[in-house]
């Protein structure tokens, strides 16, 4: 779940809590709001019967009592209205029979008075003290059902209740709109942060994130513009120097190399020829790291020359093989090449096919131990191309590494070859440039097999 949708969660939560909560509280106070006001309307008509039940008591006429206790019986909550006098007798009740007859309840102080039962149930009285001249001569009493009154209570908050949810609905809906409305320009700009982040491991140095954000996010977009121009420049500043050194240790390597083969062509003896050969392996190795260097820096500019020739491959095989071999022995390693007879000649750059060769020569030694073999072999394909293929009996790859196997980082070596850790991404390159295509086939615990094409010149397919 991202991280908008858990805001949008988190405020719609806090929402629901405080609506119910307040909803609640809204609702009580409305409910002891409601018994209040019918407390008060029911005091002002026992009141109204007292004044009536006086003047009867003062004029002898009772027509208007009986029309006011008759205008009670309308009210659905009613239940009876009595004026009784202190002895207890029945001066009127909303139950003419009853008038004249003893009460079941007898007053026993002029008092005014409520009575309710537990929680509101049951009876609600309203006791009325007449007075004449200061002396009490009645009560008026009215008595309602207090469970009927609950009753239409609950009613009258039920539908406040259900415009508290249609408008609690309304108020959930704005706020999970309005949150995910912030979560999102919260969250975009992280977003651009975390897929610069990105780029620039993956080593696009260019990567700049919008600026247009909120508060901190905005300071934090510029700190990190600003981080990767400076990537960039200690980058193109790494990459100078190593151009510059790597171009500079040509001119020494190829004086060593020559003077190699002027010493090979003095046709040594004994221990000279391995001392020879040593350092034609170690001059051809370190030509190629050099080389490498160089190339990463053009392909990262787009600007890898190829200077294509027609060649055989077959001179080419057997130096390698002459150089090879002893190196494998002292290592107890087999090194071999199995290449058919009247191979076709290549078009292809002939010091990139070298180097091609070389970088997996040099990765098949390096991951295999002693008593293992590598083989050099060839298949004409009979369509324009020649596959190639280096095998060895290593270790083979993890499947994890195996997904990163062309990737241009550095790798722990554990063989007695140093590389740049840029052979494989630089190989894939040279056969890609030529047209060709590269791939491995690989099984732990059996070894490693890296095929490759180069173009026939035409005429030899």
């Amino acid at each position: 779940m991202n991280l908008a949708s858990r805001f949008a969660i988190a405020i719609g939560g806090l929402t629901i809590f405080l609506l119910t909560g307040y909803s609640g509280a809204l609702l009580w106070a409305e409910r002891q709001h409601l018994i209040q006001e019918t407390g008060k309307a029911h005091w002002i008509t026992a009141e109204h019967l007292a004044l009536a039940c006086n003047d009867a008591l003062l004029s002898r006429d009772e027509l208007g009592l009986i029309d006011f206790m008759n205008r009670l019986k309308a009210e659905t909550s009613f239940r009876e209205a009595s004026c009784v006098d202190p002895r207890g007798h029945l001066i009127m009740h909303t139950d003419l029979a009853k008038r004249g007859k003893r009460s079941s309840w007898i007053p026993v102080s002029p008092e005014k008075e409520w009575i309710q039962g537990p929680k509101g149930k049951g009876a609600w009285e309203y006791r009325v003290p007449i007075l004449d001249q200061g002396k009490w001569v009645a009560t008026a009493r009215m008595v309602y059902d207090g469970d009927r009154i609950l009753r239409d209570l609950r009613q009258t908050l039920k539908s406040t209740a259900h415009r508290f949810a249609w408008l609690a609905g309304v108020a959930l809906a704005l706020a999970i709109g309005l949150s995910l409305l912030a979560a999102r320009t919260l969250t975009r700009p992280i977003h651009s942060l975390a897929v610069g982040v990105r780029q620039i491991g993956a080593g696009a140095r260019d990567t700049r994130v919008s600026e247009k954000a909120p508060g901190e996010l905005r300071g934090l977009a510029k700190e990190f513009n600003a981080m990767a121009l400076q990537l960039r420049d200690l980058d193109a500043m790494k990459e100078r120097i190593l151009y510059s050194i790597s171009h500079d240790l040509r001119n020494p390597l190829s004086a060593i190399s020559t003077a190699a083969k002027v010493l090979r062509a003095g046709n040594p003896a004994g221990d000279d020829v391995t001392l020879v050969e040593s350092i034609e392996r170690a001059a051809l190795r370190l030509r190629v790291m050099v080389n490498n260097i160089l190339d990463v820096a053009q392909l990262r500019e787009g600007n890898l020359p190829f200077r294509k020739a027609v060649f055989s491959v077959v001179p080419m095989v057997e130096e390698l093989a002459r150089l090879y071999t002893p190196l494998a022995e002292e290592a107890a390693k087999s090194f071999s090449v199995s290449f058919p007879e009247g191979i076709p000649f290549l078009e292809a750059d002939e010091e990139k096919t070298l180097r091609i060769f070389l970088n997996l020569i040099a990765n098949a030694f390096k991951f295999t131990r002693r008593g293992e073999t590598i083989t050099l072999s060839a298949v004409p394909l009979g369509t324009g191309w020649v596959e190639f293929c280096v095998k060895d009996t290593g270790h083979g790859i993890d499947p994890e590494r195996l997904s990163r196997l062309f990737d241009p980082v550095r790798t722990q070596n554990t063989g007695p070859q140093e590389g740049s850790g840029m052979g494989l991404s630089i190989v894939k390159s040279l056969v890609e440039g030529h047209g060709g295509r590269l791939r491995v086939e690989t099984t732990l615990g059996k070894g490693t097999a890296l095929f490759f094409t180069l173009p026939t010149a035409k005429g030899n397919a």
